[in-house]
C-alpha cells in the first residue's frame, strides 16, 4: 500500500495529485510524532493515556476529511451523510476522551448506557473509517476479536468506582488499539512504518550507547541509565552493564530494538533488490546499530523474537514464497524446544522464574472468574497467593495477562486475534506481506514471556497491535 489512494477527477489532476502527496506527507509526519509521543510517554509518563488516544481520533477525522474533500460534488449524497456522520462520531469520541480525564464519560447520568454509547461509537468510528464495504470475511473476524476484548473491558469498569481511573483507561486503550489495527495500517504505508522504526530505534540506541563513554545523564526530560548486570549469549559475555537508555529498564529498549534491526534487514534486503545502493549501505547501518542495542540490552524474549523473525524472512529471500509455511512450522517448533531446553536446564539461559509465574497465572485463572475473568486489576494482585514470600509479581506472559483480566471469552478472542492472524498469514503465504507476516510471529512470539498486552498503549503494545493491524489490514 502507498498511501491513500484516490481517482483524481479530469480537470484538476495535477492539483489532486499534489494534494494527496500533501496530506500523505501530513498524516507520516503525524505518525511519527505519535511514536514519538508513544515513546515518551513510555520513558518518562509525561505523555499521557488519554492524550494518545486523541492522536488516533484526530488521524481519523483527516481521513474522513480528505474523503469527503476529494470526491466533493461526485460524492452520492447517502456517501457524503455517512461521512458527515462518521465524522460527528469522530468528534464526539475525542470529547468522550477529553472529559475522561476527570470522572465520568460527560454522556448522560447512566454508566450503563454511556459504557455501551462509547462501545458503539469507537467501533463505528473506526470500522468506518476503513471502508466497510472492503472487509474480507477474514478482516470481520479480525474486527470482531477486536470487539469482543473491548467490550469485556468496558463491561468491567462497571464494577469499578467512577473517580478511579481503572473505570476509564480501557476507554483509552480501546481506542489505542482500534488505531493501529484498524486505522494506520490504512493511512501509513508498511515501508513507512519499517522505516520510521529503524531510526527510532537507532536513535534510542545511540543515547544508551554514550553512557559507555560519558557515563549515566540528563538531558530535557529524560535520564539515560545503565541496569546492573552484563549483557551475554551462550558462550559470549562483554565485561560491561547492561544498556536500557531512556526507558526504565532493559526489556522496553530490547522491543524497540528488535523492531528496528528487524525493520532496517528487511529494508535492507528491499533497498537491494531494487538497487538502491546509497539507501542500502546506510540501512546496512542502521541494522547494525540496532542489532547491537539489541544485544547489550541482553533482553532475551526480544532477542529470540528477532531470530524466528528473521528466520521466517530470511527463508522467504532465500527459497520464495513456498519456503514461508515451512520457515514458520520450523520456527515454532524451534521456540517449543528453546523453551523445553530452559526447561530442563539443557541450556545455560535462566527461565528467571518464568515457569513458576507462569503456572501460578494458570492457577490464579483456574481460582477465579472463568468467563470474564477479574476485570481491570493489575495481574500481579492476583499472582501474589501462588507465589513464596510478599513480592509482587508480574506473570510474564500476555495470554495470561488476558486470561487472568478477562477470562476465556477475552483471552480466546486476543490468542485468535495475535495468533490466529499468523496463522491465516502463513496459510495465505502466496499473496500475504512476508515481512509483516514475520513481524507479527515475531510478537507473538514475544508476547509469551512479557506481560503487556495489545490492549494498552506501552511501546511493546502499540509496535504489537501495528505488527498485527499491517498483516490483517495493511495491503487493501
Amino acid at each position: 500500500m502507498g498511501g491513500i489512494e484516490r481517482t483524481p477527477a479530469a480537470g484538476g489532476v495535477g492539483v489532486r495529485v499534489r494534494g494527496e502527496r500533501v496530506l500523505n506527507w501530513t498524516i507520516y509526519t503525524l505518525f511519527a510524532l505519535y511514536l514519538g509521543a508513544v515513546f515518551v510517554a513510555h520513558a518518562t509518563g509525561n505523555v499521557l493515556g488519554w492524550q494518545i488516544a486523541s492522536g488516533y481520533v484526530v488521524l481519523g477525522i483527516v481521513l474522513l476529511g480528505w474523503n469527503l474533500t476529494v470526491q466533493g460534488p461526485e460524492t452520492p449524497d447517502r456517501t457524503r451523510i455517512a461521512f458527515l456522520t462518521v465524522t460527528g462520531l469522530g468528534f464526539l469520541l475525542l470529547a468522550v476522551i477529553y472529559q475522561s480525564r476527570t470522572p465520568g464519560l460527560g454522556l448522560g447520568p447512566s454508566r450503563n448506557l454511556e459504557i455501551i454509547a462509547v462501545f458503539l461509537v469507537i467501533l463505528t468510528f473506526f470500522v468506518a473509517c476503513g471502508a466497510v464495504d472492503r472487509y474480507t470475511p477474514l478482516e470481520w473476524a479480525a474486527i470482531a476479536c477486536f470487539a469482543v476484548v473491548v467490550g469485556v473491558f468496558l463491561y468491567h469498569t462497571l464494577e469499578v468506582d467512577p473517580s478511579s481511573t481503572r473505570s476509564r483507561w480501557p476507554v483509552w486503550a480501546a481506542v489505542v488499539m482500534g488505531g493501529n489495527l484498524l486505522l494506520v495500517p490504512r493511512l501509513v504505508p508498511e515501508r513507512v512504518f519499517l522505516w520510521l522504526m529503524s531510526w527510532f530505534s537507532a536513535l534510542v540506541v545511540i543515547l544508551g550507547l554514550l553512557t559507555y563513554v560519558v557515563g549515566e545523564y540528563s538531558f530535557w526530560f529524560v535520564d539515560v541509565y545503565q541496569w546492573h548486570g552484563s549483557p551475554s549469549v551462550p558462550g559470549f559475555e562483554l565485561d560491561v552493564n547492561t544498556m536500557q537508555s531512556i526507558f526504565p529498564n532493559p526489556n522496553s529498549l530490547g522491543m524497540v530494538a528488535f523492531a528496528g534491526f528487524a525493520g532496517a534487514v528487511i529494508e535492507l534486503h528491499r533497498t537491494l533488490r531494487d538497487g538502491h545502493w546509497p539507501v542500502a549501505v546506510v540501512f546496512a547501518g542502521l541494522a547494525g546499530l540496532n542489532g547491537l542495542g539489541l544485544f547489550l540490552s541482553n533482553a532475551r524474549a526480544s532477542m529470540l523474537a528477532a531470530a524466528i523473525c528473521l528466520w521466517i524472512y530470511v527463508a522467504y529471500v532465500v527459497g520464495g514464497r513456498s519456503a514461508v509455511p515451512l520457515a514458520v512450522a520450523s520456527g515454532v517448533a524451534g521456540l517449543i524446544a528453546f523453551i523445553a531446553a530452559m526447561y530442563t536446564e539443557f541450556i545455560g539461559i535462566g527461565s528467571n522464574n518464568r515457569f513458576e509465574l507462569w503456572w501460578a497465572g494458570i492457577q490464579a485463572f483456574r481460582d477465579g472468574p472463568l468467563l470474564l475473568g477479574a476485570g481491570t486489576v493489575n495481574p500481579a494482585a492476583l499472582l501474589t497467593p501462588y507465589m513464596p514470600g510478599d513480592s509482587t509479581w508480574s506473570p510474564h506472559n500476555s495470554y495470561i495477562s488476558i486470561l487472568l483480566r478477562g477470562g476465556l471469552v477475552a483471552g480466546l478472542a486476543y490468542t485468535a486475534l495475535v495468533v490466529g492472524s499468523t496463522v491465516a498469514g502463513t496459510i495465505r503465504y502466496k499473496q500475504v506481506n512476508v515481512a509483516m507476516l514475520a513481524f507479527a510471529v515475531g510478537w507473538a512470539v514475544h508476547q509469551l514471556f512479557e506481560a503487556y498486552t495489545i490492549f494498552q498503549w506501552t511501546i511493546g503494545s502499540v509496535l504489537a497491535t501495528l505488527a498485527v493491524g499491517y498483516l490483517l489490514f495493511g495491503d487493501r
